[in-house]
């Protein structure tokens, strides 16, 4: 269960609370983790929480999932109610992923594709701290950011700002706080699918498995760009990665890579 003490050590840490989502209907807490198919995980909530139906699955816009999504997280809840939460024995989910497999996906969805958001707003500061000599181009656009200028960018953030990270790359122990949340359940990326159709049956709502099969390609191919992606960055860097992404290589079960 949710235990009391743990909600009053966080219940004023909004930045943690903002990334639990609820579901009254089946007493049930999900912590968004960014880049673990986070789009579909929170579209299923919105179905079991009857916030849309089943059909509207896959056309629910990614903007109302992500910046419009009606469901409440519990940072909009006053202390009292999320410890009213934690006495009704809600069920706590997380899905996890390799953090560096995780690190490429955002890499190659933000900065590396055409998500001009982020290119203008971390792309440029990237390319104007990193780059020795930067064209005009992509100073103004901050579109063509290497792997190793983002990485260099990861490392001194974490290292500057007390793990302030961008929560697309911030690592999930320090995003869901495991330890202390004790999770009934947590799924993994590279077994999505076997993974949410457990979680379907625990809720008995078996009947939406069909809707979430998420291809088993993105992995292999995120998989391979960090192979592709290791051989280009520093042994000092990914020595500072293995730091920072310690806590979810120990808690979740993942192997740490090498440049050997």
């Amino acid at each position: 269960m949710l235990k009391k003490n743990k909600f009053k050590k966080y219940g004023h840490k909004k930045k943690f609370l903002r990334h639990i989502i609820v579901d009254d209907q089946h007493r049930l807490l999900y912590c968004d983790v960014p880049k673990v198919a986070s789009t579909n995980l929170k579209r299923l909530m919105l179905i079991l929480s009857g916030k849309i139906t089943a059909k509207q699955f896959s056309s629910i816009p990614r903007l109302t999932v992500h910046d419009n999504n009606p469901m409440l997280h519990l940072d909009a809840f006053d202390l009292t109610d999320i410890l009213k939460i934690g006495r009704a024995n809600y069920s706590k989910f997380i899905f996890v992923r390799h953090p560096y497999e995780r690190l490429v996906s955002a890499y190659q969805d933000k900065l590396a594709g055409d998500n001009t958001f982020f290119q203008k707003v971390i792309g440029r500061e990237i390319v104007e701290k990193y780059r020795k000599k930067p064209t005009q181009l992509s100073l103004n656009n901050g579109h063509d950011v290497t792997f190793p200028e983002f990485v260099s960018y990861v490392v001194d953030e974490w290292k500057q700002n007390q793990r302030q990270l961008d929560v697309h790359w911030r690592p999930a122990s320090d995003l869901c706080l495991p330890c202390s949340m004790e999770y009934d359940f947590i799924g993994k990326f590279e077994t999505m699918n076997q993974d949410v159709d457990f979680l379907l049956q625990r809720l008995n709502e078996s009947y939406l498995s069909n809707l979430f099969k998420l291809s088993k390609t993105p992995t292999k191919t995120t998989l391979a760009l960090w192979k592709k992606s290791i051989k280009e960055i520093s042994h000092q860097q990914l020595s500072d990665l293995n730091d920072i992404f310690a806590e979810d290589f120990l808690l979740f079960g993942y192997p740490q890579y090498t440049d050997e």
